[in-house]
């Protein structure tokens, strides 16, 4: 994976009406989020369907709020454009500004006028050249033509001033790109996984009680912020971190990557030279790799939260270990997509517990008729099911997978990246030697699983 995909002003060009309101809408609210400003004080219709007054997007920002200019203090209010044809000069001007009273303004533009606010007009559409006069100075001129201003600031934003305040955002230009060819994904496109969509999050009170502590940990702290979610393999880690990062404050900053790879470092070091706010989601990270990207991030003095996810090695003050499922829990999983309850339900969710990955699993073999639940009577039978993934018990890869798994825990005891590799590589030949496995085989049974 390289580095993050920078927007480009085709990107923002593509975008339809609607698109462009919601996308701008997200921009405030992921700056107002890195300023720590409240969302109370923005309106965002959303709906190109309803008259607007003359505005898209209304923010009322406390007195003193200062950041990259794109959310101003007192009242703003934005209009937004998308069309590529719009005459940047008095008569295109003046058609824009027609909806009000005879000779006067649209009324939401009128008010911000009458306030002394700031009216923006953002133009996703087009960038003129640099050399040409400034466009807000005849846009200026055309609202004194019907109402004195009395202070109000009228600004004019195109392509390039969009793509400036975007360069701090990797979270919203992953998602202006849409494309699969970037080294993290955005929450939105997070979310919409095949993983995500096609199983419900099920959690109570103790996993309610956690989702609240660490978001309020990530959103609260003050300097370089990490925090580890921990819990045994299927346990429901990536799903509750998305759960957590699904907050108005964090989601529109918030990029996710399955792995660290050379491509996270890489993209980390991006985001810190360049300023970046962002929640990273790190998940498969164990500890060495964490402390690589802590330190990574602390060069970024607070802007960038790091939030990893392992299986729990080590300890610390970052370390958050997950509460796991209870069996109701499990059940209720069970229940809800096999629409069967009674006692044979009530053992299988014995069995899963505490694990939902186990449960789902379970539930996908139970739908399609590979078992019936009655023959699922042991942690031997469930655990069989688990791994066999649709394979016949009977069948050789089966009995391959069977072996192979036997043999997982001796290298999570001594490991195998880094110093001890070798130490790998020839426990790994010894043990298809024993099994009976051509080395290839042991591979590509190790990379199924």
């Amino acid at each position: 994976m390289g580095a993050p995909l920078d927007a480009r002003a085709e990107d923002l060009g593509g975008l339809s009406p609607e698109e462009a309101v919601k996308f701008f809408a997200d921009m405030l609210r992921a700056e107002a989020s890195s300023l720590g400003m409240p969302f109370s004080g923005m309106r965002a219709p959303l709906s190109i369907d309803m008259p607007d007054g003359g505005v898209d997007v209304m923010v009322r920002a406390p007195p003193g709020t200062s950041g990259r200019g794109l959310i101003m203090p007192g009242l703003t209010c934005y209009q937004i454009k998308t069309s590529r044809d719009i005459r940047l000069g008095p008569g295109g001007w003046r058609r824009m500004l027609r909806g009000g009273a005879k000779g006067g303004l649209p009324p939401r533009v009128e008010s911000c006028i009458d306030e002394g606010g700031t009216f923006v007009v953002v133009l996703f559409g087009i960038d003129r050249p640099a050399r040409q006069k400034d466009p807000a100075d005849s846009l200026r001129e055309c609202l004194r033509e019907r109402r004195p201003l009395n202070g109000a600031k009228v600004v004019v934003w195109q392509q390039s001033d969009l793509l400036g305040f975007l360069g701090p955002h990797p979270a919203l230009q992953r998602r202006l790109r849409r494309t699969d060819d970037a080294p993290f994904l955005d929450h939105g496109s997070w979310s919409s996984t095949a993983e995500m969509r096609r199983r419900p999050f099920v959690r109570g009170e103790r996993q309610d009680a956690f989702v609240r502590r660490v978001r309020a940990k990530i959103q609260g702290g003050k300097g370089p912020v990490g925090v580890r979610i921990a819990g045994i393999p299927g346990s429901g880690k990536t799903r509750i971190a998305r759960e957590i990062t699904d907050a108005e404050e964090l989601r529109h900053l918030t990029i996710y990557f399955d792995r660290p790879t050379t491509g996270t470092y890489a993209a980390l070091d991006k985001m810190v030279r360049e300023g970046s706010h962002a929640v990273v989601v790190v998940d498969e990270c164990g500890r060495r790799e964490w402390e690589k990207l802590r330190d990574r991030a602390g060069a970024a003095k607070g802007k960038i939260r790091l939030v990893g996810i392992h299986n729990g090695e080590g300890g610390g003050e970052d370390l958050e270990p997950l509460p796991e499922l209870d069996r109701q829990q499990i059940k209720e999983i069970i229940s809800f997509h096999c629409g069967a309850a009674g006692e044979a339900i009530g053992d299988l969710a014995r069995l899963c517990t505490p694990s939902p990955r186990y449960a789902h699993r379970m539930v996908d073999g139970l739908k399609k008729g590979k078992v019936p639940i009655k023959e699922l009577i042991d942690e031997d039978s469930v655990h069989n099911m688990y791994i066999a993934d649709g394979l016949q018990e009977a069948s050789s890869e089966f009995q391959r997978r069977k072996a192979v798994l036997m043999w997982f825990a001796l290298f999570e005891r001594v490991g195998y990246e880094g110093r001890h590799s070798g130490d790998a590589e020839f426990l790994a030949a010894k043990v298809a030697e024993w099994e009976g496995m051509r080395r290839g085989e042991f591979n590509r049974t190790v990379d199924d699983l």
